[in-house]
């Protein structure tokens, strides 16, 4: 039961830093807000210090999976907007408001 759980985190942390990793590469440095390089970047940090706990065979807690749970739902309920490259309340020109 351990190896399936042990897999099944590295999967995720795995995914996890692939998609963000993704997500920045979509960016521009001048069309898209520095906050969700930001976010991202966060995120992928986050993955992969507990991708390296459990290669290390370290001692991860639950809410380090949950965590990365988390960001996995995050990344796909968002998959969408992202299909066709940043989605538009990512870019600097964005108005939350509609206007400019």
């Amino acid at each position: 039961m351990e190896t399936i759980l042990r897999v099944v985190g590295l999967s995720g942390c795995l995914l996890v830093l692939a998609g963000c990793i993704c997500r920045i590469g979509l960016m521009k440095s001048k069309r898209n807000r520095f906050i969700w390089w930001l976010v991202y970047a966060l995120m992928a940090v986050y993955a992969g210090g507990v991708l390296l706990d459990l290669v290390m065979d370290r001692r991860v807690d639950w809410y380090e999976i949950a965590g990365i749970g988390g960001i996995v739902l995050h990344l796909e309920v968002t998959r969408r907007a992202w299909r066709n490259g940043a989605p538009p309340e990512t870019r600097t020109d964005h108005s939350p408001l509609g206007g400019k």
